[in-house]
């Protein structure tokens, strides 16, 4: 093949690693997706919606939720905290 391959063809080779490695690594933490997971609970996290604002509950992240599902009114909500 020839040529960038983009971000599956990236997934895809990264999965392969993973899988000549033996899968993932023990002794570390992880989140779906195989994310490293640390202390989250210093970040801000202005959410959507109820979703992602309970995921970040969730996760220990000081969470701040839209007044409405909007573009408009998450970036209101981060007019207000500053």
């Amino acid at each position: 093949r020839s040529g960038g391959g983009g971000a599956l063809e990236q997934a895809r080779c990264m999965e392969r690693g993973r899988k000549e490695r033996g899968g993932r690594r023990k002794g570390r933490k992880e989140g779906k997706g195989g994310n490293k997971i640390e202390d989250l609970s210093k970040i801000k996290a202005v959410c959507i919606g109820r979703l992602t604002y309970e995921t970040a509950l969730n996760y220990k992240m000081q969470a701040y939720m839209a007044e409405k599902p909007s573009i408009d009114s998450l970036i209101e909500k981060l007019k207000e905290m500053e």
